[in-house]
């Protein structure tokens, strides 16, 4: 009996070297799937997911801004050649004026009748 109770100890002695061996793989395993990306992963895909969002919006809003400000660019160059066409249309009309009221009076002073 006595070799029988060497038995079964030798055995419980096994059975909790394995149960321990079988607890620091699940350990082991545990950390190399969260160095890996395991279920830490999941945050870490959630905060990658947002900031490549972000990054999208960014990138979307500075495309708007630099089709705003060639827009902006584009109508002020037009204001400015409206401005430049009405000074223009401006100074002819007034030059034209003068010298239109001097060919009248020139003309009315053809036209008086001589004594």
């Amino acid at each position: 009996m006595a070799d029988c109770d060497a038995v079964a100890e030798e055995v419980q002695k096994l059975l909790a070297q394995a149960e321990n061996l079988r607890s620091g793989a699940v350990l082991n395993a545990a950390k190399a799937e969260q160095m890996s990306g395991g279920v830490a992963s999941a945050d870490q895909q959630i905060e990658r997911d947002r900031l490549e969002s972000q990054i999208t919006l960014k990138r979307e809003e500075l495309q708007t801004r630099i089709m705003l400000a060639q827009l902006t660019h584009q109508s002020r160059a037009q204001s400015e050649q409206l401005r430049t066409a009405s000074q223009l249309a401006t100074a002819r009309f007034q030059g034209e004026v003068p010298m239109e009221a001097a060919r009248s009076a020139a003309k009315r002073d053809n036209k008086t009748p001589r004594k």
